[in-house]
């Protein structure tokens, strides 16, 4: 029999591919070189099949990069910044006006480029770009604060600090992209262009060096937080640094380090584009999840409000477990003392009937229901999943466990150190049995439990009809 305690899957491969990459830590840092070793890959090879020598890209070439980072930008400046205003925290302002910087830079340097009949041999704006958005990423990897407005003018000066620190980096470099005249240089020195691309490295390799310093950050919070937005950024900051390597190698304007470069930044913006879809869809279906999950909730506790009796209340809870879990067969097991369980209420199958007793100690050497899941669940406390099509699910015929491909649940009835009962849910489909649902179910079964502990109660004090009788005689 296989049977697992605790909150563990009854299936691990119950989800999908994708679901189980995106959720597993322990393999992030594995995930994260396989991306920078296909980045480095794919740029490389770009690289090697330019020619050899100067290769300035041409117009309809930087039209599309720009288009791809200046819409990426844009998009995330605009996602990080309704964040904020949602949830007034600064980390998610340091990335808005990151990702502005980002965004615009390109934009920006694209329309100096444009000016002239060639891309301009010294890109300063594509350099001071990534090395500002550097330093706020390292700012919204460290922030952990949050802003409280506790008057309608706190909330109207955060917005103006918001709008302020978004459109600070663009209305700075706006006027140099306008009028390249103002563009800041060395003037007429004959060294004037080694002096800028000496600046440029510099510049990238500082920018490189946070980059990696909020890689690091970004991934310790997804690790202990489980924060999807972090574990998705770690890709972007990877394909970022490795164009910013490759950037501080350029000997030149335009050559194969340079286009190198180019190919690792738009594959950072495609990472960011690509994980932040997946991490929207995961986050509707999680919240259809929760939605679901607070409607069963309601129906199983309108089932636990007046029923009359015990065996009422038990048939409506198993039914409603059936109806609105979609689960098979759903069973209650009751303590009726003398080291045995009683069936209380079913549903689902005709095989069992309420009232049987099993014994919870063996009394021969084969197995039985005592060394089943039921009472694994009774004595420990803990969930119990069987999760093997072969397992004795005491409650399921085997008729219908040789046609399913399913598994059984068992979460004891338990308030505080008493067992009262254990609750069993048996799933045609085990990939019907997901984290969330368990975790439903232990939910369930212990909002149910304090139910059926008052109708038992209730029933206890309430006199026997011999009694009465005696009582009127």
């Amino acid at each position: 029999m296989a049977v697992q305690a605790g909150f563990v899957r009854a299936n691990p491969y119950s989800r999908s591919l994708i679901e189980r990459v995106r959720l597993s830590k322990k393999t992030q840092w594995r995930r994260l070189l396989i991306w920078g070793a296909t980045v480095v890959a794919s740029s490389v090879t770009v690289g090697l099949l330019l020619p050899q020598g100067y290769f300035a890209p041409g117009c309809t070439a930087q039209a599309a990069i720009s288009v791809l980072a200046g819409g990426t930008g844009f998009g995330a400046c605009v996602y990080c910044l309704a964040i904020f205003v949602l949830e007034r925290k600064p980390r998610s302002l340091f990335a808005a006006a990151a990702f502005s910087a980002l965004g615009t830079g390109a934009i920006l340097q694209a329309v100096v480029d444009f000016q002239g009949h060639a891309p301009a041999a010294h890109g300063w704006i594509s350099v001071s770009a990534p090395f500002m958005a550097a330093l706020l990423f390292v700012g919204e990897a460290h922030s952990g604060v949050r802003w409280r407005a506790f008057s309608r003018a706190q909330s109207v000066g955060q917005f103006a600090i918001a709008a302020i620190a978004v459109l600070a980096f663009p209305m700075v470099v706006l006027p140099y992209a306008l009028d390249t005249s103002l563009s800041p240089g060395l003037g007429g020195f004959a060294y004037s262009a080694s002096v800028c691309r000496i600046a440029d490295a510099m510049l990238a390799f500082v920018a490189m060096i946070l980059v990696g310093h909020a890689l690091v950050v970004s991934h310790r919070r997804y690790v202990a937080s489980s924060d999807g937005l972090s574990g998705l950024v770690c890709y972007f900051y990877v394909s970022l640094g490795i164009g910013l390597l490759f950037y501080v190698g350029c000997a030149e304007g335009f050559d194969r380090w340079y286009t190198m470069a180019q190919v690792a930044f738009s594959a950072s913006w495609l990472a960011l584009v690509v994980g932040n879809g997946i991490e929207n869809a995961f986050a509707h279906k999680e919240a259809g999840q929760r939605l679901e999950e607070l409607e069963t909730l309601h129906e199983v506790s309108w089932s636990l409000v007046g029923a009359g009796t015990v065996a009422e209340l038990l048939d409506l809870f198993v039914s409603t477990l059936v109806n609105k879990l979609g689960a098979r067969i759903s069973a209650v097991y009751l303590d009726c003392g003398e080291n045995s369980l009683e069936l209380a209420a079913i549903c689902g199958s005709d095989e069992a009937k309420p009232g049987a007793r099993y014994p919870l100690v063996a009394s021969g050497p084969y197995p039985g229901f005592h060394s089943g899941h039921t009472v694994k669940a009774f004595t420990s406390r803990e969930v119990q999943v069987a999760s093997d099509v072969f397992v004795d699910v005491e409650l399921v015929p085997w008729r219908i466990v040789a046609a399913d491909d399913g598994c059984a649940a068992s979460i004891p009835l338990a308030d505080r150190e008493v067992c009262i009962g254990v609750l069993n849910v048996y799933f045609s489909d085990s990939s019907q049995l997901t984290t969330t649902r368990l975790r439903l179910l232990a939910t369930i079964a212990a909002a149910a439990t304090s139910a059926v502990e008052y109708a038992l109660s209730k029933r206890a004090d309430e006199p026997s009809d011999a009694s009465e009788l005696d009582l009127a005689a």
